[in-house]
Parts: C-alpha cells; structure tokens; sequence
C-alpha cells in the first residue's frame, strides 16, 4: 500500500511540476507567437512558369532541388555564373564543401 501511495505521489509531483514548466518561458526558445524559423532579407525563390534556371542547374550531377534553390538564392542563375563564382564564398553560403562546388563548376564549365 505504501508503495502504490509513493508512487501516486510521485506521478502528482512530476506532473505538476511538468504542468508548470510548461507555463514558463526559456529565453531563447520560440514561444507559440514567435516563428521558429525567421524570415530572411531574401524572399524564398519560387519557379515561375516556363523558368528553366533550377532545372538547368539540376542537369549538374550533386545538384538537386535544394541546391539549386540555394545557388538561385545567391545569384546563381547559370552554367556561367556557377562556373566563374568564388568557390569558397559559395560554399560557405549554400553550405556546401568547397570541393563540392569546385567539382559542380568544372561540370558548369563543360556545360557552358
């Protein structure tokens, strides 16, 4: 009997203490009126009808969808302008290695 009242009183504790946290805030953790992500400077790029730049980019093997959204989003809109960007810069702001970017310029090139 001792037991189950030990346990009862144990699983009140935990729950009102978990029901009390709940109510706190963090700081530094998104609250339910603050967006987890944040928007950027950047509004997201969307393909227009008949826009070919994600899908030509995409014709370079290790570029997918998301990379292409990603180069689009720093100005990257060709074979020629991957192929004569600063490989390290780009790597670091599509967060990509830098000999990624070196092997997807050498197939921009060959493209080109």
């Amino acid at each position: 009997m001792k037991r189950i009242f030990r346990f009862l009183l144990t699983a009140a504790i935990v729950t009102g203490i978990a029901w009390w946290l709940r109510e706190q805030t963090i700081p530094g953790l998104p609250t339910q009126e603050q967006p987890l992500l944040r928007p950027t400077s950047q509004p997201p790029t969307t393909k227009a009808p008949g826009s070919t730049s994600t899908d030509q980019l995409m014709k370079i093997n290790g570029i997918g969808p998301v990379s292409a959204d990603r180069l689009l989003a720093n100005g990257i809109h060709s074979f020629a302008d991957l192929a004569t960007a600063d490989a390290t810069n780009l790597a670091r702001s599509i967060s990509r290695s830098t000999e990624q970017i070196e092997s997807w310029q050498e197939q921009a090139r060959e493209l080109g």
